[in-house]
């Protein structure tokens, strides 16, 4: 089985819960991917999905965990603007080229 992490680095869902999102984990099994829901999926902040530095947190560790294959991005926005001069994208490259 593959490894897929959902993240939410912009909006946060409204009403978003755990129960909600285990209603995809069927058409992903299909597709041979087991989900994975990072650390502050379900927070809001305002408008976003939490903090900046916890939407980045969830961003980064999706990107740097050797282990996921695949990510899935929920609704996007203005929010990730907020992260793109805080992203090491050179760590990002880093770790793409070792999986």
């Amino acid at each position: 089985m593959k490894k897929l992490k959902i993240i939410a680095p912009s909006s946060y869902v409204p009403g978003l819960k755990s129960e909600d999102l285990d209603k995809v984990v069927p058409f992903f099994y299909k597709l041979k991917y087991n989900i994975n829901y990072n650390k502050y999926l379900f927070e809001k902040k305002y408008f976003f999905s939490g903090t900046d530095e916890h939407r980045l947190t969830d961003l980064m560790d999706a990107f740097l965990d050797k282990k996921t294959d695949a990510i899935v991005i929920l609704r996007g926005g203005a929010g990730a603007l907020h992260l793109l001069d805080k992203i090491d994208y050179q760590l990002i490259s880093i770790s793409l080229l070792i999986h």
